[in-house]
């Protein structure tokens, strides 16, 4: 009998693949700047889903390692890889390994700027670019990113009720997001008259695995700086469990008992984040669990065994 492992995949079989389709498309056609959310249960397979995304988008997938010519045909049969890729660049980045920075903001800023060093790598294969300015739009990247650090260890030591409250006032924000913005478009690839227009789209992942607080000051840090028009942010999470979070960090406007203030919490959070994000797609659950699971098993006396107990018991999990 295969023993099978919990590592994500990019071949679904869970039945996804017209929702990657609707997800993608979605995201490859908007006018930017947007966040959107997938929303899935731990264990319901939100980084398979968004690895997949990532395929479909851009035709890579570097978390996955190389992927051999017989596995790209396989894949392309159910889900054709690249079809924006374009006008669409893709950065990974998973959240709950930063969380112990300062200013998580700054974490993610230094991955993109090394993601798309390799973009621009790739790219330089297929066309002549004018290295000088590409040099120059990593550098000013970098520094954007220094000045932002900066500031965040100086209001470190003040605590964080005063980064809430002045980081916005503290630093020029508008000026740093017209400055990224000219940089990433510098860095990804660029279109035609009336073809869509290029963006960066960036799949933050476990994001729900994060402590409450530095998931919160990194949907901050969006917020006051990764505005952008080229860019397109997907975050993977388990909805209740962000909200959560979120309710936690976020300020009070009044007093009341403990009951009247978890409320208030409760839906202070929700609205902060339907209105960072303009629209979260709910992964569906696998409609015929029993078929699924048989279909895994490859030891025939054995199938029969379990397809026995699971008409006896209500066993399986959604």
């Amino acid at each position: 009998m295969t023993l099978h492992n919990d590592e994500p995949t990019l071949f679904d079989k869970l039945e996804r693949e017209s929702l990657v389709h609707e997800v993608g498309d979605t995201i490859a056609t908007c006018n930017p700047p947007h966040v959107f959310g997938v929303h899935g249960d731990w264990g319901l397979g939100k980084t398979s889903f968004l690895q997949q995304l990532q395929w479909y988008l851009s035709g890579e997938c570097p978390q996955q390692g190389n992927i051999s010519p017989a596995d790209r045909d396989r894949l392309n049969e159910s889900l054709p890889g690249g079809k924006h890729k374009r006008h669409t660049s893709v950065v990974w980045f998973e959240a709950w390994r930063y969380q112990h920075e300062a200013a998580p903001v700054i974490a993610l800023l230094q991955e993109m700027r090394s993601q798309l060093s390799w973009h621009v790598k790739a790219r330089r294969q297929a066309a002549k670019l004018g290295t000088v300015a590409i040099r120059g739009a990593l550098f000013s990247m970098e520094e954007v990113t220094k000045k932002i650090g900066i500031q965040a260890s100086k209001f470190e030591q003040a605590g964080e009720r005063w980064e809430r409250e002045n980081l916005a006032v503290a630093l020029p924000s508008h000026t740093m997001r017209e400055h990224l913005t000219k940089v990433i478009g510098d860095l990804i690839p660029t279109t035609k008259s009336g073809e869509a227009k290029p963006r960066l789209v960036v799949m933050i992942d476990d994001l729900d695995r994060c402590e409450g607080d530095v998931a919160y000051r990194l949907l901050e840090g969006l917020k006051i700086y990764l505005t952008l028009d080229n860019c397109v942010f997907v975050l993977g999470m388990n909805q209740k469990v962000m909200e959560e979070a979120i309710g936690r960090s976020i300020g009070l406007t009044g007093g009341g008992n403990d009951e009247q203030q978890s409320s208030e919490r409760a839906n202070r959070a929700a609205a902060y984040l339907e209105k960072l994000c303009q629209n979260v797609w709910r992964l569906p659950s696998v409609e015929d669990p029993k078929a699924l699971l048989l279909e895994w098993i490859e030891d025939d006396a054995l199938s029969a065994r379990i397809e026995a107990a699971i008409d006896d018991f209500a066993c399986l999990p959604p």
